[in-house]
């Protein structure tokens, strides 16, 4: 997977990949997606991560922080 740093400009692309091989698969519990997710990210990106307790909700309130672009 690649990595993600907080690029709005680099968001599309990693979004892409991380929604096939991770976000849409039904045999990962969110928590587990937390954890791909976070081991994906740098820089600004991470420290929203480090912002949150790794649990289900966290991964549904991390991915829409990643999805806007005001952040």
């Amino acid at each position: 997977l690649p990595t993600y740093s907080g690029d709005i400009l680099e968001f599309k692309a990693f979004w892409g990949q991380f929604d096939g091989a991770v976000h849409r698969r039904r045999d990962f519990d969110n928590v587990t997606k937390f954890v791909h997710l976070k081991s994906c990210l740098s820089g600004e990106a991470l420290q929203l991560a480090n912002g949150l307790t790794v649990t289900a909700e966290n991964y549904e309130e991390l991915v829409k922080l990643l999805h806007d672009p005001s952040i």
